[in-house]
């Protein structure tokens, strides 16, 4: 009975090892993934960056609630729980922090802008043919004006005053455009003043950020009634923080 007894301990003893050794080991954290990698916003406004560990088996878990956040400009840019706020207008580095792993988002708070300006648009034949003047930045409509009588030349303000139109720019070129219809069945010349110009303000402070002629054109409009003449420029918005 003893030596049974004996014989049972030991081979216990030579099968829990190689039990232990097939055990899978708990997976541990390798790396953050940041959704997205970059950011910009404007002023006032919000965004949101969502964080996750991957662990070593291959599993990604949402830790953005439970992450350390930080702003290295927290006069520009504050952070809480992955919710970006522009506060002021310049550059940030956003870092989170998670289980002794970091990563980190370039942020930039823009401004928020606004084309202003006026452009002047001539019958160069004299004929008092203009009957409507429409603006658009980009494909975006930022002016419209129909007349009951007929204009020689026009002067086209946007924003425009009483209108509801959008003038706000983006980073990048826009293209402003100007289409003037006519109704009289001759061909007809269109041209703009060299006094036409745009603006890009600040729609916070209403500062001027930077002043661009527009330079004069000439569009020839067949004598095809209704038709339009369409004068294009194209604008390099740059400025934002």
């Amino acid at each position: 009975m003893r030596r049974k007894l004996l014989l049972i301990v030991v081979l216990a003893a030579l099968l829990m090892p190689a039990c232990h050794e097939h055990s899978p080991a708990a997976p541990t954290s390798v790396a953050l993934v940041m959704t997205p990698t970059a950011l910009t916003v404007p002023r006032n406004a919000t965004a949101s960056i969502m964080v996750q560990v991957q662990r070593s088996n291959g599993t990604l878990e949402d830790v953005t609630a439970t992450a350390v956040w930080t702003s290295s400009a927290p006069a520009v840019v504050t952070v809480t729980a992955g919710v970006i706020k522009a506060v002021g207008v310049g550059t940030a580095t956003v870092t989170v922090a998670y289980g002794g792993l970091t990563r980190t988002v370039d942020v930039v708070a823009r401004r928020n802008t606004r084309l202003v300006g006026s452009i002047v648009v001539e019958d160069l034949d004299q004929r008092n043919s203009i009957h409507w003047v429409g603006s658009y930045l980009d494909s975006r409509m930022v002016f419209s004006r129909s007349f009951s009588g007929a204009y020689a030349n026009y002067r086209v303000d946007f924003p425009q005053s009483g209108q509801a139109f959008d003038s706000s720019v983006v980073p990048g070129t826009s293209k402003l455009s100007l289409k003037v219809q006519h109704a009289w069945p001759l061909e007809v010349h269109y041209g703009t003043r060299a006094e036409s110009y745009v603006e890009i303000w600040d729609s916070d402070t209403n500062e001027v950020l930077t002043r661009l002629p527009l330079s004069v054109q000439i569009v020839t409009v067949p004598p095809v009634v209704p038709t339009t003449g369409k004068i294009i420029w194209t604008l390099p918005i740059d400025v934002f923080h």
